[in-house]
């Protein structure tokens, strides 16, 4: 008889520690077909499955293919040692996923184990080889016997991917009030010594608030790891020298706190994550996410955390930390700015930003940052100025427009910040002047002449006129301040007429029309019917067309 649990632990890549891990799940029906037939195996027998038919029909039919599902970073590295430099160059039954094969061989350089020029395997990538281990940690292992160090590093290799030995860090998230402090694996390297010397017993553990089944297994590991290394001679670790091989070891994992005292930080590619309130890192600008989940927000979240020393960064992985100087426009500032960073890979660890800059390539910049967006130069002034532009090459385009009217200010842009610094700098000089400077003649006397910035009204008020898109142009005045007026005045050589809002004493509109004479004729009436008992101070002549414009409530005598 067969009795099947329908479970199996199966190597699968871990994403939180970012190695190969053992976990139980549930076989494919292929296998449950294999362990049933040893129940056949010399004698009729009988197969029980702990599960039932509808689930046992649910599930995959095959197991997914190793290459499909495990990291593949020590594949590549035993490839390398073949001399092939590339996973192409076999012939796979099932091909391994191209970004499994992109965030291998970007780790493997990351670590040390080949060269980022020629792909060749280096002496830290043979002796990684040489222990049967996955990549990370035979990276940790590895600087550990350089530190000579052989046991801590063991010791930190088993704490670090094995299960947690605190009951509190397994307990849903649940957190110790210890103190702050360099290293979640640190607090575990104390705890673990301090339970060892006690004898490791049952009690002995759960006095210290360690599970003992997790702190047995680690002690297991321990050994098997420090029975692989060398080292000339061995000694306690310094806490650095320990840190320090937390992240050779995880050299993918650098984070940078957003702000002092934050829980959140930025990891090395981007990647936003949170500290969990269980870590005792509360205070270290840079660390090393060596626990880490996807959180239930944007922020990955880190259980269990190492600090780290800039300048460990430049002497473990001295190809990956580089300082550039740039000039850029800095939009906060509105000006241009230099800038010198230092950024281990992707991620920023210093920045510096000075103001005082070469005039001549700071223009180029900033005419490159106006073109793409001139809005900070636009003020009331200038957006009444394109908008009148606009108008005009709608409704007079013989007028020779080279293009549309933001090709003009693309120019116009690019010529005042010639030398200059800041956007504050290009509108002194004058943007509208700027603009109106590169029409033609032809093009700047239409514009004064046929889409005017305000009329004058019979009142003698000059009074804005708004151009508005795909809208006629339009004036906005009281009734009484159009009196004699028989004509609807008319722009761009008379073939748009300007639209009247007219208005009550209140300044509310009352009448849109672009036909003063219509609007006298017919509708002035009932307008003056409904409006001078309400307004008995404002002149309401019977007509309007001889009577004397005015601004005010009654015309002087």
């Amino acid at each position: 008889m067969v009795i099947d649990s329908g479970l199996a632990r199966v190597a699968r890549f871990d994403a939180r520690h970012g190695i190969n891990a053992l976990r139980v799940q549930p076989i494919s029906r292929a296998s449950a077909e294999q362990r049933a037939g040893r129940a056949g195996r010399t004698a009729p027998g009988r197969c029980i499955r702990l599960w039932s038919r509808a689930e046992h029909a649910g599930r995959r039919a095959h197991e997914t293919p190793e290459i499909l599902r495990l990291d593949l970073t020590r594949t590549l590295l035993e490839l390398r040692a073949w001399g092939l430099g590339s996973p192409t160059e076999l012939v796979w039954l099932d091909s391994p996923p191209a970004p499994a094969v992109a965030r291998a061989e970007e780790l493997l350089e990351l670590l040390g184990a080949v060269d980022g020029a020629n792909g060749a395997l280096t002496a830290t990538g043979r002796r990684m080889l040489e222990l049967p281990t996955e990549p990370r940690l035979a990276r940790l292992l590895v600087e550990a016997e350089r530190a000579g160090c052989p046991a801590d590093g063991a010791l930190l290799a088993a704490l670090a991917t094995e299960r947690d030995i605190l009951d509190a860090g397994r307990a849903f998230g649940a957190s110790r009030d210890f103190p702050p402090g360099p290293s979640d694996l640190l607090l575990r390297v104390e705890l673990f010594e301090d339970a060892a010397r006690r004898g490791a017993t049952t009690d002995a553990c759960r006095g210290l608030g360690l599970e003992p089944r997790a702190v047995r297994t680690v002690e297991r590991v321990r050994r098997q790891l420090a029975r692989l290394l060398r080292a000339p001679s061995s000694t306690a670790a310094d806490r650095d020298t320990l840190l320090r091989c937390t992240l050779a070891g995880f050299p993918d994992r650098v984070a940078r706190r957003r702000a002092a005292g934050s829980s959140r930080a930025v990891m090395v590619g981007g990647t936003g994550v949170a500290l969990g309130p269980e870590s005792v890192v509360r205070e270290a600008e840079l660390f090393v996410a060596v626990d880490l989940e996807r959180g239930a927000g944007a922020d990955a979240r880190v259980r269990i955390a190492s600090a780290i020393d800039p300048g460990w960064l430049t002497a473990l992985f001295p190809g990956a930390v580089r300082e550039t100087r740039t000039l850029v426009f800095d939009p906060d500032r509105a000006r241009v700015v230099a800038r010198a960073r230092t950024a281990y890979r992707d991620l920023v660890l210093d920045e510096q930003v000075r103001t005082d800059v070469e005039r001549a390539p700071a223009g180029e910049i900033l005419a490159a940052a106006l073109r793409k967006d001139p809005s900070p130069l636009l003020g009331d002034g200038e957006s009444a100025l394109l908008a009148r532009l606009r108008f005009l090459a709608r409704a007079m385009p013989d007028l020779g427009w080279s293009g549309d009217v933001d090709a003009i200010v693309v120019d116009a842009v690019t010529e005042l910040s010639a030398g200059r610094t800041s956007v504050a700098e290009v509108a002194a000089t004058g943007v509208g002047r700027a603009i109106v400077a590169l029409l033609s003649p032809a093009q700047r006397a239409a514009l004064a002449r046929d889409a005017p910035a305000s009329y004058r009204l019979p009142s003698g008020r000059e009074a804005p006129v708004r151009y508005e898109a795909d809208r006629p142009p339009a004036v906005a005045a009281r009734i009484q301040e159009l009196f004699g007026l028989t004509a609807t005045p008319r722009f761009a050589a008379g073939r748009v007429a300007l639209v009247f809002e007219l208005l009550a004493p209140s300044g509310r509109p009352v009448q849109i029309t672009d036909d003063l004479g219509s609007f006298w004729r017919t509708t002035y009436a009932d307008v003056r019917k409904q409006l001078r008992g309400r307004y008995p101070k404002h002149a309401w002549p019977d007509d309007p067309l001889t009577a004397t414009p005015t601004v005010r409530a009654r015309p002087r005598d």
